[in-house]
């Protein structure tokens, strides 16, 4: 950054006007016939109207419309300066310019002239010059918008024919009274796969709250829901140094400040998710394979995976291509075309493995990538993949177990501190060297460790609920431990206290950390201004400890202790909030990037208007998911439950509900309450 503001500062170097390329009379073109018109005497209102609407300075873009005129011969355009090996936009600056001079030859020649700047300032320097005229791209229908749009027409097409099912006779199987028949009884096979798609009857599954019943996991809804706001709001803030700002110098001191303390830690919030897919995947299954041991078959273990895929598939699928084929006719800023043409490059190479689920592996850099936010689901997908075999594991010898997932853990722990020792990776995970990055963030050797500290509790609180059911779980150490809680008050305030001082230890040292080393932004700063041990200490501990401090203040809530905790987090809006937080989760980056680079104005950025953003931003994505979830995830969910069906036991009762798969379906997603949400796999029984 450094490097680029001095290359502003040309004139005071070095005279650079006889660098500039030379125009004999012959080669006088329209693009320089309407400049000097510009400044002949007679277009004095033209030639304001060019300096009111560009920019003045660093990101502004000056008034995109307003530029226009009548008459047609004013456009406007955005000069950009890159980072040539990343291809990302450092700065832009809006120009109202004659529409001749707005021509790929015009671009080429400037682009070269300011490059040269570039490279005479500092030989070194991968800065490069584009020019970005908005008229010059291509926003006709193309092949992939058109089929998408046919797409969505034909599910809201399934909306109405399941609205006619579920109102009328037809696909009735019998003349019996309507009111005395549960739909699912009386209706055939194929008239209940329209009725899947009945918006009204999702959407009521959707907001629906059972309040009978055991609610003690209800905690995690609340957890679930915070965590996805603090990622919501974390990237809302995190995204701003990826468009224009105009206030790019003092940008570095708002992640200064006390407020970065508290939304740089959202980095931590992913590791709860994790923690909470280890959790309710152990607990849910084990207490099915514990009894009956009927997944120990290799049908069951099939079922496990292929239940496991299309419950991902679909809302995944939907949302990907939503965003590579319509998503940009969504925007018209100067800026809009661009960025979406920069974020979706990667798409049309590996669209295909989001869809496999091997996206944090291919592409191997994670900035090349398509949504690449997404790579936690390819990793909570492996995670799962190896967690029946640990669960048989449970089944037959508890200490095994738990030695497989202790050592898991440390695993993850020594391979974080390794890769932060070798590339000198800071405790944001970030480092000059993009391969360290990716090596440090993405991969599930450094993901792992909450994952399989969830699957640990997840396996006490089945001990818990299931002590007086078998003996041998009776006197474990887990359930030791949850006796001594329910007895105590103090000790459970205590314990609850040392896991708010955990988290808060690792929190808050991320916002420090920019107070002690300056200027994220500053590039002639090290990467890393903690030292060796420091960054190792940090990253080998940090996201297993944050967990571990999760894990500690809940644990007095599974015995109903920490009433005012659980009075907050047990709401019965986080109930419904829950189960849409997997859509939330593919939809929110989108929100952000369209406000983001739909902007007709360079984005002033102040603490406060970031908070704004940020809460704004989780409001308008837990908005969207609602007719998201009617399209692509509600109707495939019951879906699956017909097509399933035939291969499965008949059950003994069964229920309508939001997340009907029958018994021993695995449920993506499933909320506290047996509701479907956000990535974790449980399982579901009807008794």
């Amino acid at each position: 950054m450094e490097r680029l503001f001095q290359c502003y500062d040309i004139d005071a170097q070095q005279s650079e006007m006889s660098s500039a390329p030379s125009l004999k009379e012959d080669e006088d073109t329209e693009c320089l016939q309407q400049i000097r018109n510009l400044l002949s005497p007679g277009y004095i209102k033209e030639l304001l109207q060019v300096y009111m609407n560009s920019g003045k300075g660093i990101n502004q873009l000056g008034n995109q419309y307003q530029c226009e005129t009548k008459d047609n011969k004013l456009e406007h355009i955005t000069l950009q300066i890159i980072e040539a090996n990343s291809g990302f936009t450092v700065l832009s600056i809006g120009l109202c310019s004659p529409k001749h001079c707005n021509t790929p030859e015009s671009f080429s020649t400037l682009t070269a002239f300011i490059d040269k700047q570039f490279r005479a300032a500092d030989s070194n320097s991968t800065l490069e010059a584009r020019m970005i005229n908005p008229k010059l791209f291509n926003t006709d229908l193309n092949a992939g918008a058109i089929i998408m749009i046919l797409i969505i027409a034909f599910l809201v097409f399934l909306w109405i024919a399941g609205i006619i099912v579920a109102y009328t006779k037809i696909g009735d199987k019998f003349c019996e009274s309507r009111e005395e028949t549960k739909i699912h009884e009386r209706k055939s096979k194929w008239a209940l796969a329209l009725y899947s798609f009945n918006p009204f009857s999702n959407l009521n599954k959707i907001v629906s709250v059972d309040t009978e019943g055991d609610k003690t996991l209800w905690v995690l809804n609340g957890v679930r829901v915070f965590s996805m706001a603090w990622v919501i709001i974390g990237h809302s803030f995190s995204s701003i140094i990826t468009t224009s700002v105009s206030n790019l110098q003092s940008l570095g001191q708002l992640f200064d400040t006390f407020h970065f303390g508290i939304i740089g830690g959202g980095m931590f919030a992913v590791d709860s998710f994790f923690w909470l897919s280890g959790f309710l995947t152990f607990y849910i299954i084990t207490s099915k394979m514990y009894a009956k041991k009927e997944l120990k078959s290799i049908g069951g273990f099939i079922m496990l995976y292929v239940h496991r895929f299309l419950r991902l598939i679909f809302p995944l699928a939907f949302v990907q291509f939503f965003m590579m084929f319509l998503m940009r006719y969504f925007g018209s800023g100067p800026l809009y075309w661009q960025a979406w043409n920069f974020s979706n490059k990667s798409c049309n190479t590996y669209w295909w493995s989001n869809l496999v689920f091997i996206n944090n592996f291919v592409p191997w850099n994670i900035m090349d990538s398509c949504m690449s936010w997404t790579w936690y689901l390819a990793n909570d997908f492996q995670f799962f993949a190896v967690s029946p075999f640990i669960i048989m594991a449970y089944c037959y010898n508890r200490k095994i177990a738990y030695i497989i997932c202790f050592i898991l853990v440390l695993i993850s722990m020594g391979l974080s501190g390794v890769i932060t020792a070798i590339h000198n990776v800071n405790p944001m995970t970030q480092a000059r060297d993009y391969d360290a990055f990716s090596l440090m963030y993405t991969k599930p050797w450094t993901r792992m460790g909450p994952y399989f500290l969830g699957a640990v509790f997840g396996f006490s609180y089945f001990e818990l609920t299931m002590r007086e059911v078998y003996i041998d779980l009776g006197y474990t150490t887990f359930n030791k431990l949850y006796s001594y809680l329910r007895d105590s008050r103090a000790t459970s305030l205590a314990l609850a206290f040392i896991g708010v001082a955990i988290t808060a230890i690792f929190c808050f040292p991320l916002g420090s950390y920019f107070n002690e080393c300056g200027n994220m932004f500053d590039t002639s700063l090290p990467s890393n201004c903690w030292g060796y041990f420091p960054s190792v200490l940090f990253n080998t501990l940090s996201r297993v400890s944050f967990v571990f401090g999760l894990s500690l203040l809940l644990l007095p809530t599974f015995v109903n202790r920490l009433r005012i905790i659980r009075g907050l987090l047990c709401n019965e809006l986080f109930v419904v909030l829950a189960r849409l937080s997997y859509i939330a989760y593919l939809l929110h980056p989108i929100v952000i990037f369209w406000n983001y680079f739909d902007a007709k104005q360079g984005v002033y950025a102040s603490t406060h208007d970031l908070w704004f953003f940020g809460i704004g931003s989780v409001i308008v994505t837990y908005l969207l998911t609602i007719p998201f979830t009617l399209l692509c995830e509600a109707p495939f969910m019951n879906l699956e439950k017909y097509l399933l069906m035939p291969f499965k036991k008949k059950q003994q009762a069964t229920k309508d509900s939001f997340n009907y798969v029958g018994e021993s379906q695995l449920i993506l997603n499933e909320t506290a309450d047996g509701d479907e949400e956000e990535p974790t796999l449980v399982l579901k029984k009807f008794d």
